[in-house]
């Protein structure tokens, strides 16, 4: 199966606004990449924010407000390998075309992404993109597809000169007053590390995290795709489900004269059902139930995990919010080279949110369950903080961090590995459409035989074509 280490990234929030008086609201939904108004905030999953609601009068005697859908984590892969670069066009782009064109110079400490191990060396690259995105919205239905290419030239070393590309879309359909359908689909071909965070298959409260770059500037392939449904019980009771399915491909060599590439490929399933209950209009209750299944292609070998879910929403504010959950986790593991595994454990999570219409903040736990090297899929725990907020009328700030710890079980070998990442990028708006950024990336993995470490510092600029920058923020 794959190398163990890989770090989420971030899918989105979906804001509806509170019943009121016992009348119906369809309210405002925010999904990812710009269904009406984009950012991703929920740290895995495309998730339902109650915001309690405003005080219009001090008539104390009226009914109580509930959210139409209360903290109802539906899992939305669109985020599947989101970046910095692609969070800071996100909020701006306006629709329903955009195009624009990114041109960065990098300073590398790790110019060949090589093994510690082995000798490593700085350089410089330029790294020229094209993200396109094109957005659609009506009244019932909601639809925003995204895709960005970047070309990557070596100055000195023009055999490594490569092309990456991303891929995300996200369909949101209210078939009804009480239901909503979302169909999310991403994907990738991902060379160079840049500022690209690894990428983690969201499956409600958790996810299946693929492995980091193997040494050397070789492709790692990832593809997933979700349907989810959401559907409005009555006033206090919402109940969802989803269906995952994903593919990743991690190369741990190279080809040579003599033999072919050695390359790790993993087909995952998965299922969520949540139900949701309001106990007031700042508080939830709910259940959980997921299973997650992993087939290791090449080599040979399977993972299951099923787990079960005590989970609580609390509005602090209008703007801020605390999720948590905790649960038993059973996962049943084989796989060519080690014997067959049945563990018991747990799940949980914990993170605090908080958004405004120009920024947000999140931060938190999640236990994953991490791909491994010829071994199968373990739990990992993972550690996240995401920031976005303008800091000037004309300057803003993206913020992206993720340390993972994965425990093998005891007799697998390597035992522990462990995944750190930050990108963090300041953007400068020197015209409506065009700005000037600096990027800081930091990405660290070790265990044992596969510590690779790599600093990256990248200046550029970016134009958007025809639509001028707008700031959309964390909503």
């Amino acid at each position: 199966m794959s190398p163990l280490g890989a770090i989420p990234s971030q899918p989105a929030t979906s804001q509806i606004q509170p019943i009121t008086s016992g009348s119906y609201n369809t309210g405002t939904v925010n999904t990812t990449g710009g269904i009406i108004n984009s950012h991703p905030v929920d740290i895995f999953n495309h998730t339902t924010t109650y915001q309690p609601p405003e005080s219009h009068s001090e008539d104390v005697t009226a009914e109580p407000a509930y959210p139409v859908e209360q903290i109802m984590l539906t899992p939305n892969v669109s985020e599947l390998n989101s970046n910095a670069s692609s969070v800071q066009y996100n909020d701006r782009r306006s629709g329903p075309f955009n195009l624009g064109i990114d041109v960065d110079w990098v300073l590398t400490s790790n110019l060949f992404n090589n093994f510690s191990s082995t000798q490593t060396t700085a350089g410089n690259y330029f790294d020229v993109s094209v993200p396109v995105g094109f957005v659609k919205k009506t009244a019932t239905t909601n639809f925003n597809a995204y895709f960005r290419n970047s070309n990557t030239f070596y100055p000195a070393y023009s055999s490594l000169n490569h092309s990456s590309q991303i891929y995300s879309q996200d369909l949101q359909h209210k078939s009804s007053a009480l239901t909503t359908w979302d169909w999310s689909m991403a994907g990738g071909r991902i060379i160079s590390l840049d500022d690209y965070l690894p990428p983690v298959i969201a499956i409600g409260n958790t996810g299946v995290t693929q492995s980091s770059l193997a040494s050397g500037l070789l492709p790692l392939y990832n593809g997933a795709s979700t349907l989810a449904v959401t559907h409005r019980l009555t006033e206090e009771d919402t109940v969802s489900g989803s269906v995952t399915a994903g593919w990743t491909q991690e190369p741990l060599s190279a080809a040579t004269s003599t033999q072919p590439a050695f390359l790790n490929r993993e087909a995952t399933g998965a299922v969520d059902l949540q139900y949701q209950r309001a106990l007031n209009p700042y508080q939830s209750v709910g259940v959980e139930l997921t299973d997650v299944y992993v087939k290791g292609l090449s080599p040979v070998g399977t993972s299951n995990f099923t787990s079960a879910q005590i989970t609580f929403h609390q509005a602090f504010t209008k703007h801020g919010s605390l999720n948590a959950g905790i649960g038993p986790l059973y996962s049943h593991s084989a796989s060519t080279y080690f014997p067959v595994q049945n563990d018991y454990s747990y799940t949980g999570n914990l993170g605090v949110s908080y958004q405004t219409s120009y920024a947000r903040f999140d931060a938190g736990y999640a236990r994953l369950f991490q791909l491994g090297y010829l071994a199968p899929a373990a739990p990992a725990h993972s550690l996240y903080a995401t920031i976005d907020r303008p800091i000037t009328p004309k300057m803003d700030l993206v913020l992206d961090t993720r340390y993972i710890l994965a425990l093998a079980p005891p007799h697998y070998q390597g035992g522990q590995y462990s995944d750190f990442a930050t990108s963090l990028r300041l953007g400068y708006n020197i015209t409506p459409n065009t700005t000037f950024y600096v990027n800081g990336a930091i990405f660290r993995q070790a265990g044992q035989g596969i510590n690779i470490g790599r600093n990256d510092f990248t200046t550029g600029m970016s134009y958007t074509f025809g639509n001028p920058l707008t700031r959309s923020g964390g909503r």
